[in-house]
């Protein structure tokens, strides 16, 4: 069983140089409903552009909230 998570991502490239030189350990995201969640860093490398991150993304958890996958929300 898994749980899905929709969560807005704004966070500038600048902000995430930090990720990449290893000082950035997690990211705090809101969910729509409202619960705060930490994750690790790392999950975020795949959609840095040079704007930043931003935008919708999907987080699946398993029922004991360790982390499964995170994708772009489609529209």
């Amino acid at each position: 069983m898994s749980i899905d998570y929709q969560v807005y991502v704004d966070v500038s490239y600048h902000e995430l140089q930090a990720l990449y030189n290893g000082a950035a350990q997690r990211v705090v995201v809101r969910e729509k409903g409202g619960k705060t969640i930490s994750l690790p860093a790392v999950h975020f490398k795949p959609f840095l552009t040079h704007a930043g991150i931003r935008g919708w993304f999907i987080l699946k958890t398993g029922t004991d909230g360790k982390f499964i996958s995170l994708r772009r929300h489609q529209d």
